[in-house]
Order: structure tokens, then C-alpha cells, then sequence
């Protein structure tokens, strides 16, 4: 497997904050959701899933996972952006309820390949930074995180349908204070 890994490894643009930058063996976390049989979501969407290889990975096969911008997840840093504005026209998915999208176009001083949208969390740590105005330019310090999230195929065979997500693998970015 290990191989396999490594192979997919060196197909991965580690520049490109699009494609999620994973583990130290070259796996994105959209990719890894993909790969073991669900369904990625957030910016990559369904049509991207469909592109990635499909294969088993266990919990221990994982390393240092490495969220959408570009570092390890846990791994605080300062990152520069604003948050977004919603788009009133745009159809808001169930995962994008009451969701706070933070645009980052800079981690540590360094600028990402492209902006990268992530969403701001400040309520899972007291004390966190509240996000500010959208189209405002901030910088907090943080770190992003990562989870699965939504109702695996299945679930409503044992309880009453409820609004959800499919189960997939989401990151936010959990904002401890601003600069």
C-alpha cells in the first residue's frame, strides 16, 4: 500500500490550495474521503470527487494530515484574508448554514497558490476571535481542523429522516485571536 501511496504522492500539485495538500504521504483530505467511498465536499465538489482513485485507508495508514492551507492540521499559524460575502443569488447548501467563510490568501507571511475558503470557527474555544465584517481584511491567528461530519448512507433505516449532510470530511479554521 505503501507504494501505491507514494505513487499517488508525486501526482499531487503541492503548490495548487484548490486540490486539499494532505499527509506526509500525498493524500488530500477531499482525496481521502474519496478514497474511502465518501463523498468530498466544500469548493471541490462532487464532479471533482468523481476524478480521484478510490481505495481503503485505515486510521493507521494516516500520518500528519495537512488541511487546505498547506500545514498540518492543529498546526497554529497566522493567516490573512477576509471573510466572504454570501452570495444572496447562490443556492446556500445545508453544510453552508450559519457558516462563516474565511478567504485566506496568506499563512505565516507567505502567500497561497490561489485564495483558499475555509470556514472561520470561533465557538469551539472561549475566548476565540469573532469573525469581522465581511470584506474585511484581517489577520488572526489560528489553527484549521478537520472532522467527519453529515449522516452516512443507511442512517435513516434506524432513525427519523432528518436534514443533513452526506458523511464527509470537512476543515475549519478555529480562529484564537486576531493579530
Amino acid at each position: 500500500m505503501a507504494s501505491r501511496l507514494a505513487r499517488l504522492a508525486r501526482g499531487r500539485r503541492l503548490g495548487d490550495s484548490r486540490a486539499v495538500r494532505a499527509w506526509h504521504l500525498g493524500l488530500s483530505l477531499p482525496a481521502l474521503a474519496a478514497l474511502v467511498g465518501l463523498s468530498a465536499v466544500g469548493d471541490h465538489g462532487a464532479a471533482r470527487a468523481k476524478e480521484r482513485e478510490k481505495m481503503t485507508v485505515t486510521v493507521a495508514d494516516l500520518g500528519v494530515v495537512v488541511g487546505n492551507l498547506g500545514v498540518p492540521l492543529g498546526t497554529i499559524v497566522l493567516a490573512r484574508g477576509q471573510v466572504a460575502a454570501r452570495d444572496k443569488d447562490a443556492p446556500a447548501a445545508k453544510e453552508d448554514e450559519g457558516a462563516v467563510r474565511f478567504v485566506v490568501t496568506h499563512v505565516d507571511g507567505r502567500a497561497l497558490a490561489s485564495p483558499t475558503r475555509v470556514r472561520w470557527d470561533h465557538g469551539s474555544v472561549p475566548g476565540a476571535a469573532a469573525p469581522p465584517p465581511a470584506g474585511q481584511e484581517v489577520e488572526v491567528y489560528g489553527y484549521e481542523t478537520g472532522a467527519f461530519e453529515g449522516a452516512p448512507d443507511g442512517t435513516f433505516k434506524h432513525v427519523p429522516a432528518f436534514t443533513t449532510t452526506g458523511f464527509h470530511f470537512a476543515t475549519r479554521f478555529v480562529a484564537l485571536r486576531r493579530k
